[in-house]
């Protein structure tokens, strides 16, 4: 859009606005009533020649000085022209600029400031002076740069380029009010260019509450990161194809691998090859959205096998499931001893039955007791005594005895208990 297509789309498509604000200057009706009474003067002396040349004091003398006074004031008034011209054309528009400026800005709830290439301030809105603490006067006489916050005022001019070389540009700062207080705000400039000069139209958010809590958000994370990152269980995060995009210090302890080693890559190796289905399955199970606990075998860095609880469920970002977070116990020595345990509980087993055959097969009376109640008796015992197993089983040990005997014997197996 040219100069003459703004001012008509601005004034209504007056063609005749720029000429009365032209003649409406002072100094120009000045100088062009003195450039008119001259040309007058020297028509009315050219005219006097060929009329009257029998004048005796009016010869080509005359019509020279007259001629060139008329060039001279000629050449003054067009130089003064051009001069009053680019005046009134600035003025145009800044008026352009401020009544484009009133017509988006006078509803907005967002600061709106138009600054030159330099940073003037060349018009705002209400809302800047509320915001900023000054008053519309103050600010118009100011520059954008007395608004940034001083470690940020240095970083101007490559922001201005920036908005020049892409046409616009959105990016965060901070910003000082009147009484010193730096508030956060997001900028969005464009390069607005009129009659071959650069202007550029910020639209300024106030987001210090938004930057307040991402603050609180990155302090609470970097607490719960830490929490993380210094249990004592394994952790892990995998993205959506089973990568590996973290894992704690005693993940990399226990397994061997770094997180730079395994960064980016599946868990299939680290993974038995006969537990792989386990965890894939789980792992679809958690991308649908299901928490999962199941015990797998990995594999260390050095090929040694170590047992894993793992509690694994989504890792969700914006509420949208991006992969799984993994919280495992190294169980190796609890399943080390169950097994053990397992092996102790067949073995005494065996020795039970080996006993209780060998019992049952001896011609001696032999029988077992805790100290009241029979626990084991063989058939000698039984066939000895008249009773069945079932009958001396409900029986006290002592009562198989003679009761001029029972006290002796009772003696007897309370020494044997303390150890006399």
């Amino acid at each position: 859009m040219n100069s003459n297509q703004n001012y008509n789309n601005i004034n209504g498509g007056d063609e005749n606005y720029f000429i009365n604000v032209f003649l409406a200057n002072k100094t120009y009706k000045t100088i062009s009533y003195i450039f008119f009474v001259l040309l007058l003067c020297n028509i009315n002396a050219i005219v006097d020649y060929y009329l009257h040349p029998e004048i005796p004091y009016f010869n080509v003398e005359h019509i020279v000085v007259g001629g060139s006074i008329l060039v001279l004031c000629t050449l003054i008034y067009i130089l003064v022209y051009i001069y009053y011209n680019k005046i009134v054309k600035e003025q145009l528009y800044r008026k352009s600029i401020a009544e484009r400026f009133d017509y988006f800005s006078k509803y907005a709830n967002d600061i709106i400031i138009f600054i030159d290439e330099n940073g003037r301030i060349i018009e705002l809105n209400e809302k800047a002076s509320f915001v900023y603490g000054y008053k519309k006067e103050q600010l118009l006489k100011m520059n954008i740069k007395d608004l940034l916050a001083e470690k940020n005022r240095e970083n101007f001019s490559n922001i201005i380029s920036k908005i020049k070389n892409e046409g616009g540009l959105i990016h965060e700062n901070e910003h000082l009010k009147s009484d010193g207080t730096i508030f956060f705000v997001e900028v969005s400039s464009r390069n607005i260019n009129i009659e071959n000069k650069s202007y550029f139209q910020c639209i300024i958010r106030d987001i210090t509450e938004r930057k307040l809590i991402e603050m609180e958000l990155k302090e609470s994370e970097e607490k719960y990161r830490g929490f993380l990152e210094n249990s004592n269980d394994l952790i892990w995060s995998l993205d959506k194809n089973a990568r590996f995009i973290w894992a704690n210090k005693k993940a990399s302890e226990i397994s061997g691998y770094s997180l730079e080693e395994v960064f980016g890559k599946s868990f299939e190796p680290i993974v038995h090859p006969s537990d792989y289905k386990i965890a894939v399955e789980a792992f679809k199970k958690v991308l649908g959205g299901n928490n999962q606990c199941y015990e797998i075998r990995a594999i260390k860095k050095n090929g040694e096998e170590f047992n894993l609880l793992i509690n694994s469920g989504p890792f969700k970002k914006h509420g949208e499931i991006i992969g799984s977070i993994a919280f495992a116990k190294d169980i190796t020595q609890f399943k080390n001893a169950q097994k053990e345990l397992e092996l102790a509980n067949n073995n005494l087993k065996i020795s039970e039955e080996r006993f209780r055959s060998l019992t049952e097969s001896s011609s001696a009376g032999i029988f077992l007791h805790n100290g009241e109640h029979f626990e084991i008796v063989n058939a000698t015992v039984t066939e000895g005594t008249g009773f069945t197993k079932e009958e001396m089983y409900q029986m006290k040990f002592f009562e198989i005895i003679q009761p001029d005997d029972r006290q002796m014997v009772i003696d007897f197996w309370t020494r044997r208990s303390r150890g006399e």
